[in-house]
């Protein structure tokens, strides 16, 4: 006979926050797990943890920069370089 262990209520809470992630999240820069395992890097306003560090139960390693703003600033100092250039020759 097998007796199954009962799930504590904070891995309940952990699987229903990263469910709630995966939803309704918002792509952020990859954290070294999700780079490492080439997974797209999750979070939503009120964590500081992404899908993937919620649902292993670990603490967070990264910045949280919204992947968006992360390329529109690159985009913005490309521009700013080439209008730059332009304007020396």
């Amino acid at each position: 006979m097998l007796v199954e262990k009962q799930k504590s209520h904070s891995t309940y809470y952990r699987a229903s926050l990263a469910q709630n992630i995966a939803k309704n999240g918002f792509v952020v820069m990859p954290c070294s797990w999700c780079a490492s395992q080439g997974l797209v890097c999750k979070m939503i306003a009120r964590t500081k943890r992404c899908e993937a560090y919620v649902r292993r139960g670990r603490s967070y390693d990264s910045s949280s920069i919204p992947l968006s703003s992360y390329k529109l600033r690159r985009i913005k100092d490309a521009k700013r370089r080439a209008e730059l250039k332009l304007d020396e020759s």
